[in-house]
């Protein structure tokens, strides 16, 4: 991957609490499948950049926080909180998506990472009289190295 950026573009599937079990109905296990799925490409994306900095980009919402304002019945399709745990673990700098144009602008992580909702309905209305963008300053420097990278065994269990 070049530079520090991990890239995913999509993982909807639930969030919170509400994160879905892969059991039940096939349609169920394939929405569930696709956001296991996509969570596994951010971890290897993640695992390979050994730069200071690490900038996660999204379509889809890792953290409820910068969701709560759209219908809460959309939340599954809005992002998924699997996504979280492999930014908290491998120390993303931050994180950016779109999807949820109702949503609120900032959130963070259970670990702190900050997280930015760039979706341009929401820009365009927190910002009615300039161009829609952010600006996040990321330090240069980060004082913990990302740890060691994580292998998944063939049952899908993270193992050192």
């Amino acid at each position: 991957m070049p530079g520090w950026i991990a890239l995913v573009p999509a993982a909807g599937e639930a969030l919170g609490a509400c994160a879905e079990p892969a059991w039940g109905e096939a349609a169920t296990k394939v929405f569930v499948r696709e956001a296991v799925d996509e969570t596994l490409k951010l971890e290897s994306a993640l695992a390979r950049l050994r730069t200071p900095g690490r900038v996660v980009l999204l379509h889809y919402a890792p953290v409820v926080d910068t969701v709560d304002g759209e219908p809460r019945e959309i939340f599954p399709f809005l992002g998924s909180s699997r996504l979280e745990e492999p930014i908290n673990r491998y120390a993303a700098s931050v994180v950016f998506h779109g999807h949820a144009h109702r949503g609120q602008p900032e959130g963070k992580t259970s670990a702190g990472v900050p997280v930015y909702n760039v979706a341009l309905p929401l820009l365009q209305q927190i910002y009615p009289d300039r161009s829609p963008f952010r600006v996040v300053e990321i330090p240069a420097q980060r004082s913990d190295p990302a740890p060691p990278p994580v292998t998944v065994s063939v049952n899908r269990e993270p193992t050192q």
